[in-house]
């Protein structure tokens, strides 16, 4: 019976013990270019959850092209390593935009985590205002509202006033992930 293979951590220690840790590893001519590519192509300038998901992509493609030539016991990270790494990376940002979908634009994700917080008293058009420091104009918040509606995530029911009607949202529970937590 043979041994089990060892671990990816173990393989890239071993590599590098074996170098030494003063080793450097350098890019190939043609994996600096496909760096400089991708490196100016980034836009770190996205909010929300989404945005926290996938910051500091430089980084980690970076490690990931290190692991590659390390598994390859050389000490130069070639094109094919950065490709590897990179197709790695779309693969993690495509998972957070699908996980995240719903959640790219960072006023619905601090009204939806508001009236989740607010349970069944939900949050009327006033509390919804005083969230954002009243600094959102009506319009904007009522078109962020009616997002999360078509995503079925909230529910915004008006209830009768002396004057004009009283606007009150409610986050909408999912019952079959309850159950499924119910259950685990």
């Amino acid at each position: 019976m043979s041994a089990p293979s060892p671990t990816l951590g173990r393989r890239c220690g071993r590599q590098r013990s074996r170098r030494g840790r003063s080793s450097n590893l350098k890019r190939s001519p043609e994996a600096e270019a496909l760096w400089r590519d991708f490196y100016k192509s980034i836009n770190d300038e996205v909010d929300g959850l989404f945005g926290a998901a996938t910051a500091r992509a430089q980084a980690q493609v970076l490690r990931l092209s290190v692991t590659y030539a390390l598994l390859d016991t050389i000490r130069i990270i070639n094109a094919d390593h950065l490709r590897a790494a990179l197709a790695l990376w779309q693969y993690c940002e495509d998972s957070a935009a699908y996980i995240f979908r719903h959640r790219l634009d960072p006023l619905a994700d601090r009204l939806l985590q508001a009236l989740c917080e607010a349970g069944s008293e939900g949050l009327d058009a006033t509390a919804q205002s005083a969230l954002f420091g009243r600094n959102i104009p009506a319009p904007r918040l009522e078109a962020v509202r009616q997002s999360l509606e078509a995503r079925s995530l909230i529910r915004t029911i008006e209830q009768p006033t002396a004057g004009r009607p009283r606007k009150v949202s409610y986050a909408v529970r999912n019952k079959r992930k309850d159950e499924q937590r119910s259950t685990t």
